[in-house]
């Protein structure tokens, strides 16, 4: 934000110097050298204004270079003084040459750098292109670079340098501190700035009463700016928002010293006005959000010390609390009359105000000034003195008036002279004075009586004076005073004003008055009558209607004025082009509920209107009875003609916009205040047309408008220009923009080109071309390289490398152009080579050299290197690529012979087709004559006219091309025919799947080595995945992947069959195939098993068949090799936990015990160590080791270790305690209604055989009395009767049970309970790949 004002400054130089100009500021160095005795600085652009032009696309950036010799290193600083960052850089050192690379450009003198650094460097280099400074090395040396804003730092180390590299210099680092302060300061104003938006601003006014002062308080909910300022007994505060002001109370007990207050809200401000006596002192501070403004009467009388230390206690000294800001005292005139009129801040001469006394034998009570006058007393004494006649008219303070004095008018008190001058006017006429105390007229009287010595002559004057005429009623009200030759001009205050204000006057006040010129402004009578002589300006007033919920503005401009309408982030744009001031004091309300913030302004004699909408709201504009109306509501009342954004290209391949917009068009540029950019407008007369949806290019936006014409650049050197009927939009180095739509060649001035630049190979046709002409030509080309010097070779060289290629002999020129770059490898930066090269290398089919060479920075414009980059994407099927460089290429193709014209459109054609494309498609293929084609492009033609046909739904016709091109020869466009033939036939349902495969696989047994057969490959994947061979769609895929690896249509292949392997293993459509067929084939492509989650999701859903299938070994295979080849960290201890358990059902406890050893780890999740010791005390306990195995659980619980505890007790016939574990599983399940469950009726005959097994009665008895109930209605009843019996009484009976069901393997029921609390589909922990 901090460099906004450099930036425009930099675009409005593009805008406006001429470009060589530019070009000569921008390679301006400076070489400053530190610890040296002299500075360097030079200039590098002399050859510039000889004449030498400048790649359009080129612009490299300004730098000054300083290097310092530090001693133990050195140090290279980089500055940018146009940039706040640094652009792309690349600092490498390459066989003792440093190369700092910067892609943007960089304009910068190393000349002097050796001189500097003899130690390090011994020859420094700025490329000619300017895109690397290089610095060829001393010693070898190690390099440290350190970005600072603007400032690149490379320090140069010696391979001795010990220690860590040298930091910034404290001042950058300061600096750069500073910096980041004063964003987060600016960020933090804004954030404050939009809250304060959407917040009610409101102000309560406070006042109080000191026995010294009185005190005005303004009491803010949000903090506010303020300015104060005082012109004599006028006092006003202007903050900076806008709120209601309640004065109410104010003016009601008026404090002292203060004779009237009003305020009023103008341009989102608040202004508040204050008339006082002028002796009083009046100062003013805030204090956080308030604004205190102190009235300090002249007469303010001696406190009484008490009263003095208690108010000095509470308030301090001042009355000023501490922490308070921007305070501002300003003292009274304590030479002034007793009472001061109100004056005119913007006038030219202050006023004053009078109190007229009754004479002291009236017993009247005092009354205003203007209800005395206004009763037309007549028992008033007044000196006799004369009273010319007052003028002008009064006006309002604080509301707008037609001709102000300027505010830098100053306010002064009179010199020496001037009060001289004064006393002089005493024994002058009458007519020569002028009042400014009373609205009355009087006759002028011979002669003025000084008021010392005759008081009551001038009493009786002020007695004989007439009744004042009624005034305006008015908030504040004062005269202006026009010319010095009056003698006075009465102001009036009328009763509302006044107030309580006694009446009270003197002959010696009046004569006080006289005296009083420090209340004039100087020289300001001649600035007012310079005013009202001026014509006034013509005023339009905005007329208003609303009907329902449209609202409807008029401007009815007496003259025909242009007009552009537009919206941009919520705010509306209407300009005019007119001088005539608008009125729209009426726009406001009529808007209240659908805009706020309704702004008018005056910009280069047009009026701008601009407001911000509420909600969501239409807008059009129509011209109607001379007058342009703008209407907002629901609808569109008249639609808007539009204005096409037109892409051009012009000679040197740059883009360019064009908005033909029509005649009588005006550009303005406006700022958009809450943005802070510039928005270029057209305005016009009618009809009315504008652009119908907006358009986001990088380097500039054109906005939506209803009339006219609005752009937005948002890059710097974006030139907007109204030329004749059209807008045009360009840059120096070229607009990047879309280039869809592109029309042919310039439309918009003429690109002269350099004759050196890439693009001039005139190609001539062979078969034209006889034999002797072409060795004649050869052996001229090759007697002017022998007789050239070596260093000049260049020339003679590219002429022959030329006329190879315009003969069609390109790898002669190939040999002849690698030569060059042999001898000399910078000529790799030459675009004549560059294009050159790449164009032989294409014609001798081999594109990806040739894209090598025409991808070098230096052509990126050129629309000859735009031909060939098509030709070369298009050969490699980069299809994106091709488009990009259709429309640039396209510019240029009528200066190539027919042949490449042709091939041209063809790989436009097929570049259309592949994206889709198919009406550009067939306009491609229509700008080529038959007659001037080949036989092989003819073909080509045939094909893609076909695809066409295919794509536009006319089968027949496809298939009858397809069938032509099929029997025209045996290459590539054969096979593809062929293909697209039988994809045709099958897609309309002409034959089915198996006949459509066995064409397939006859075409991929015949044609093999490209896309076609990829293609083939995949539609028979596809096809016998659709037939549920999935074995077959297996194997097309892996003959693509030998095919071809690398393309993307393999890549495409495997996606779709990874699809379809995930949905065979994942989704259960494997559980259809036979066990064993289903382990083939996830065997025989199992790298189509896919990463993370789902591959392990799927290798242990497989393993859980295989061991319903009782295929253990087979299923600790999979498993195996998932644990060895993929998995690695947390994952790989899970899936081995899963992997002991099938060791434990195969009766390997020690294979389960060994691989949870290799896969123990010291963190794993908690889940996922509770599985895996679950596991391994299973394994120990089958080990015959249950000690170990319930040492290993003793701290754990849950339904699963509880079972694991049975178990082991059970196998190591600890008959009391595994009862005891089993009786406790089941818990109070015996006391409710529920029916036990098969394996709870397991668990409670398994109990009752380990009790009598242990000869515990007792406990036997207990799970008697506890579970009779509920077995006597299970069909266990039977079998809990025999095991319960007295332990006595056990017989054959009892021996046979306990042998059936303690016997029984364990290990399915810990099987079951591990498969419901960990076999689930979502692994514990996240999968990590090995």
């Amino acid at each position: 934000m901090g460099d906004f004002g450099e930036k425009q400054k930099r675009s409005f130089l593009r805008a406006t110097l001429p470009y060589r100009l530019r070009y000569v500021l921008h390679w301006v160095g400076l070489v400053k050298v530190k610890g040296k005795a002299w500075l360097v600085s030079s200039m590098l652009a002399t050859t510039a204004l000889g004449g030498c032009d400048m790649n359009a696309w080129a612009e490299p950036a300004s730098a000054i270079v300083e290097v310092e010799d530090a001693g133990s290193f050195a140090r290279i600083v980089i500055t940018f003084p146009e940039r706040s960052l640094l652009p792309p850089y690349e600092a490498s050192i390459s066989t003792s040459v440093l190369r700092i690379s910067f892609p943007e450009g960089i304009a910068a003198n190393v000349d002097k750098v050796p001189d500097v650094l003899a130690d390090y460097i011994s020859i420094a280099r700025t490329d000619p292109d300017g895109a690397a400074m290089r610095f060829a090395l001393r010693q070898p040396l190690n390099i440290s670079s350190m970005e600072a804003g603007e400032r690149l730092f490379i320090d140069l180390l010696p391979s001795n340098y010990q220690g860590r590299p040298p930091a910034l210099p404290q001042n950058v680092v300061d600096e750069l501190a500073q910096r980041a302060a004063e964003a987060l300061e600016r960020i933090r104003v804004l954030e404050e700035a939009n809250a304060l938006e959407d917040r009610e601003i409101k102000v309560r006014l406070r006042t109080g009463v000191h026995p010294t002062f009185s005190r005005l308080i303004f009491d803010w909910n949000v903090k506010v700016s303020s300015a104060f300022e005082r012109s004599g007994n006028n006092v006003r505060v202007k903050f900076d928002q806008a709120a209601d002001l309640d004065l109410s109370q104010l003016k009601v007990s008026l404090p002292q010293s203060v004779l009237d207050v009003a305020s009023q809200t103008r341009d989102n401000d608040l202004i508040f006005n204050m008339i006082v006596d002028p002796r009083a002192d009046v100062r003013s501070f805030q204090d956080g959000k308030r604004f205190i403004v102190d009235v300090t009467p002249e007469n303010t009388g001696t406190l009484d010390p008490r009263v003095s230390d208690v108010r000095e206690e509470l308030f301090g000294d001042d009355g000023i609390p501490e922490g308070a800001s921007n305070m501002i005292k300003t003292l009274g005139d304590k030479a002034a009359s007793a009472a001061k009129v109100p004056s005119d801040g913007q006038h030219a001469r202050a006023k004053a105000a009078v109190s007229l006394q009754p004479k002291p034998s009236s017993e009247e009570a005092p009354v205003s000034v203007a209800a005395a006058l206004a009763a037309g007393l007549e028992d008033l004494a007044y000196t006799q003195m004369a009273f010319p006649k007052a003028k002008p008219a009064p006006q309002r303070i604080g509301e707008p008036v037609q001709h102000l004095t300027p505010p830098d008018v100053p306010i002064s008190k009179p010199t020496e002279a001037e009060r001289k001058s004064v006393e002089v006017l005493k024994d002058e006429p009458a007519e020569v004075l002028k009042h400014e105390a009373a609205v009355v007229e009087q006759a002028a009287s011979t002669s003025t009586p000084k008021p010392e010595t005759e008081p009551d002559q001038k009493a009786q004057a002020v007695e004989n004076a007439p009744a004042a005429k009624a005034q305006p009623k008015a908030d504040l009200i004062g005269e202006v005073v026009q010319a010095a030759a009056q003698d006075a001009v009465p102001l009036s205050l009328d009763a509302e004003v006044v107030g309580d204000v006694a009446v009270s006057a003197t002959a010696t006040v009046l004569g006080d008055l006289r005296r009083e010129p420090a209340l004039a402004r100087r020289a300001s009578a001649e600035t007012i009558v310079q005013e009202e002589s001026a014509v006034p300006r013509k005023v339009v007033g905005v007329e208003t209607y609303r009907i329902g919920d449209t609202v409807r503005l008029v401007f009815p401009f007496e003259s025909q004025a242009g007009a552009a309408v537009f919206r941009r982030n919520g705010k509306v744009w209407a300009v005019f082009d007119s001088s005539e001031q608008l009125d729209g004091r009426g726009i406001p309300a009529v808007l209240s509920d659908l805009a706020r913030n309704v702004e008018l302004e005056e910009i280069d004699d047009a009026q701008v209107l601009r407001f911000d909408l509420k909600r969501t709201t239409l807008i059009s504009i129509e011209y109607q009875d001379d007058a342009w109306a703008i209407t907002l509501g629901p609808t569109i009342s008249t639609k808007t003609a539009p204005v096409n954004v037109e892409r051009n290209v012009q000679g040197d391949g740059s883009n360019i916009l064009r908005l033909p917009f029509g005649a009588n068009g005006r550009l303005h540029s406006l700022t958009d205040k809450s943005v802070g950019d510039r928005i270029y407008v057209v305005s016009g007369p009618a009809p009315v047309r504008g652009i119908l949806k907006s358009y986001l290019f990088p380097q500039v936006q054109v906005l939506r408008s209803s009339q006219g014409l609005a752009v937005v650049p948002s890059a710097d050197g974006v030139d907007v220009e109204l030329t004749g009927e059209d807008l045009v939009i360009s840059r120096p180095d070229g607009l990047k923009i879309s280039n869809r739509g592109l029309s042919k060649g310039t439309t918009v001035g003429t690109h002269l080109k350099d004759p050196t630049q890439p693009g001039l190979i005139e190609f001539s046709q062979i078969e034209q071309q006889k034999p002797e002409d072409y060795m004649r030509k050869l052996r001229d080309h090759e007697e002017a390289i022998s007789r050239s010097e070596p260093d000049q070779l260049k020339g003679p060289r590219l002429d022959m490398a030329r006329f190879f290629l315009s003969s069609g002999f390109a790898h002669e020129a190939i040999g002849t152009l690698s030569i060059m770059e042999e001898d000399d490898p910078l000529i790799r930066k030459d675009a004549t080579f560059n294009v050159m090269m790449g164009a032989a290398q294409m014609l001798a089919s081999r594109p990806g050299e040739a894209l090598q060479y025409l991808a070098a920075p230096e052509l990126a414009s050129s629309p000859d290197a735009a031909v060939w980059r098509t030709f070369a994407h298009s050969s490699l099927g980069d299809w994106k690529g091709a488009h990009a460089n259709l429309a640039r290429g396209q510019a240029v193709m009528a200066n190539y012979p027919l042949m490449l014209q042709v091939r041209f459109n063809l790989a436009s054609a097929k570049t259309q087709i592949e994206l889709g494309n198919f009406g550009a498609a067939l306009s491609a293929l229509s700008q080529i004559e038959p007659a001037d084609m080949i036989e092989k492009q003819a073909i080509r033609y045939d094909l893609l006219r076909g695809r066409i046909a295919d794509a536009s739904g006319r089968s027949q016709e496809a298939l009858d091309v397809y069938g032509l091109v099929v029997h025209s020869n045996d290459g590539p466009e054969s096979a593809e025919a062929n293909f697209l033939s039988i994809k045709l036939r099958f897609r309309d349902g002409m034959i089915d799947a198996g006949e459509a495969l066995s064409a397939l696989e006859g075409l991929a047994t015949s044609w093999r080595g490209d896309d076609t057969e990829l293609k083939t490959l995949r539609l028979m994947a596809q096809l016998h995945a659709q037939e549920g061979n999935y074995r077959r769609a297996f194997e097309a895929m892996s003959q693509a992947v030998q095919s071809d690896a690398d393309a993307g249509i393999t890549s495409s292949i495997q996606h779709e069959m990874g699809s379809v392997f995930a949905t065979l293993f994942l989704e259960g459509k494997a559980q259809a195939l036979e066990p064993v067929k289903a382990l083939a084939l996830f065997y025989d492509f199992r790298e189509l098993v896919p990463a993370g989650r789902q591959g392990d999701e799927m290798a242990r859903m497989l393993a859980s068949r295989l061991i319903d299938m009782d295929l253990l070994d087979q299923a600790a295979s999979v498993l195996r090799h998932q644990i060895d080849k993929r998995l690695k960290g947390a994952a790989r201890a899970q899936i081995a936990a899963d992997l002991a358990v099938v060791y434990l059902l195969n009766r390997k406890p020690e294979e389960a015990l060994r691989i949870l050893s290799q896969t123990r780890q010291g963190q794993l999740p908690a889940a996922l160590q509770r599985q895996r010791n679950i596991v391994e005390a299973r394994a120990l306990s089958e080990r015959g080791r249950p000690d170990l195995a319930l040492q290993l659980v003793r701290n754990m619980s849950g339904s699963d270790v509880d079972r694991l505890r049975a178990d082991t007790l059970w196998s190591a016939q600890s008959w009391q305690k595994a009862g005891e574990q089993l009786e406790r599983m089941n818990g109070s399940r015996w006391s409710d209604e529920v029916p036990l469950a098969d394996h709870e009726r397991v668990d409670v005959v398994r109990a009752a055989i380990a009790y009598t097994l242990a000869e515990d009665s007792l406990g036997l008895e207990r799970l008697r009395q506890k579970y009779s109930q509920k077995m006597s209605q299970s069909p266990d009843a039977e079998v809990f009767e025999i095991v319960t019996r007295p332990i006595d009484d056990r017989g054959v009976e009892f021996l046979n049970v306990a042998k059936s069901i303690g016997g029984g393997d364990s290990l399915v029921s810990f099987l079951e309970e591990y498969r419901r609390q960990y076999l689930s589909t979502v692994p514990l922990v996240p999968t990590e790949e090995a």
